[in-house]
């Protein structure tokens, strides 16, 4: 079963997460905190990724620049964006904070 998680951090939320959401909620007929056989839909905070926003989280792969048109796409077939050249600009919520 996949876990799907919508980023509702400040940046995914003004760059239009609620709309990716609302797609995911009307294609799967799922509500947020909500499963079926296949997936489980939910929100979560800042996955640190906001200058590539906005982010998903499918499992264990972040995938960024999500849009209401490509989003189930990438739910089926996720994106690995987890490479080296990427890392160093990658920071979560709690290495912002300490900033």
């Amino acid at each position: 079963m996949k876990q799907i998680k919508i980023c509702k951090g400040i940046t995914c939320s003004a760059k239009g997460s609620d709309a990716i959401l609302h797609k995911i909620e009307m294609e799967t007929g799922l509500q947020k905190g909500e499963c079926n056989d296949k997936i489980c839909l939910d929100i979560c905070t800042c996955t640190g990724h906001c200058h590539r926003s906005p982010n998903i989280r499918v499992d264990d792969i972040v995938i960024h620049n999500i849009t209401p048109e490509n989003v189930m796409t990438e739910i089926e077939n996720p994106t690995d964006f987890s490479d080296a050249n990427t890392k160093e600009l990658d920071l979560n919520i709690d290495e912002l904070t300490k900033l």
